[in-house]
């Protein structure tokens, strides 16, 4: 079992078409914050052949998602607090 929150989704067009390998960027929102191990807090993930993504072990706070994806605009998902899980659903758009 994994401890911590988990953020989960699925990147798809307007279409509804899913995206694979899109770079899907959390941050937490307070800029420079670092995790107690050292290191930037800042993660990345691509999104898998189904379009789905997950991020896990989330310590409790409010996050930003990203979507990258070459064709397509950055997109923004923000103020995702973490108190267990979040889904957020069409995060890349044309």
């Amino acid at each position: 079992m994994t401890s911590g929150g988990t953020i989960s989704g699925l990147v798809s067009d307007d279409g509804g078409k899913a995206l694979a390998g899109v770079k899907l960027t959390l941050s937490p929102v307070a800029v420079g914050e670092w995790s107690p191990q050292g290191q930037k807090s800042t993660r990345e993930v691509l999104s898998g052949a189904d379009g789905r993504f997950t991020f896990t072990r989330l310590g409790e706070q409010v996050y930003q998602v990203s979507a990258m994806a070459r064709g397509y605009a950055t997109q923004y998902r923000g103020a995702l607090k973490i108190s267990g899980r979040a889904v957020i659903d069409n995060v890349a758009a044309p």
